[in-house]
């Protein structure tokens, strides 16, 4: 587990954004995976300044971990949770078992650096990291979202944070943002599918990651609200104010491609779908990485 150019650049944009870096909690004993000229470079984005041997020393420091880079980052407490002592972290805990109260609310910003997509039991280890983090506090994610099969258990959507950390669990996702990796790294702001009206999907070619900043806003329930996909539940709601459902209309294939057989018609989609990344621009917004320090409605595009 470890932070590389787009996860620095993520922390980076956050601390600059308002986002308290006082009192850490990791998911996992973090390290930075990056040159310091991809630390130098993070830091510049925002108009910050670390020379040479400043972003050296943050790297080597305690043998390349990133508890030099959050402390660079305003902490004065640092604490890394994983279910085993083999990264030298400082609380071992089982994150598909319930955290101890006496964590509860205590840190100013909980940080998933990709560790949740390896708990087989991801809806007790989001919980844990919402119930770690204290009132008015952040839980920033960083996940993979596309073209990591293999990686770890899951891969994760927009819809899942957008519906989970809600206000009926005491959160509110301030901003998300999508980053295709590759030769050049593009980054995308996401709108919430709920107010966009559509899925959030995305065909691509690249290792594809999620980050999430979400707040905490107020008293976490005893038991989570159970999220369901804003999509099913707009139809409930029309099938609930409706006497008699309508039957959704088969849809048909006009002109020559009607007269064309289905499977040369699936060969064509996928062979076309196979040349170009598609990104709705509903749903994702083309950014630069400056603008993850800005503060706009997430659900905006």
């Amino acid at each position: 587990m470890g932070f590389g150019p787009e996860e620095a650049v993520f922390l980076v944009g956050m601390a600059r954004s308002g986002v308290s870096f006082s009192r850490v909690a990791t998911i996992g004993r973090q390290a930075c995976v990056l040159t310091e000229s991809e630390l130098q470079a993070s830091f510049r984005e925002f108009g910050g300044e670390l020379t040479l041997s400043d972003a050296s020393g943050l790297l080597h420091e305690q043998d390349g971990f990133a508890e030099p880079l959050f402390r660079r980052l305003g902490a004065t407490e640092i604490v890394s949770i994983d279910a085993s002592e083999y990264e030298g972290c400082s609380a071992v805990h089982d994150m598909n078992e319930p955290v101890p109260t006496e964590m509860h609310a205590r840190f100013s910003v909980v940080i998933d650096g990709g560790s949740l997509e390896h708990v087989f039991g991801f809806p007790q280890a989001i919980e844990n990291c919402m119930r770690l983090v204290a009132p008015s506090g952040h839980l920033l994610s960083i996940s993979p979202a596309n073209n990591e099969m293999g990686h770890g258990f899951y891969q994760f959507s927009p819809e899942l944070y957008f519906r989970l950390l809600s206000p009926e669990n005491g959160f509110l996702v301030e901003s998300m943002f999508l980053a295709e990796t590759g030769w050049q790294t593009r980054w995308f702001q996401v709108s919430d599918p709920a107010v966009a009206g559509r899925r959030a999907r995305v065909h691509n070619h690249g290792s594809t990651y999620l980050f999430v900043r979400a707040r905490r806003i107020s008293e976490i329930p005893t038991r989570l609200a159970t999220p369901q996909q804003s999509d099913y539940e707009s139809r409930w709601r029309q099938a609930r104010s409706s006497a008699i459902r309508s039957p959704t209309p088969r849809r048909t294939n006009a002109g020559f491609m009607g007269r064309v057989p289905w499977r040369l018609r699936r060969r064509a989609h996928r062979a076309a779908m196979g040349l170009k990344s598609r990104y709705d621009p509903r749903s994702f917004r083309r950014i630069q990485p400056v603008d993850l320090a800005r503060t706009e409605p997430a659900g905006t595009a």
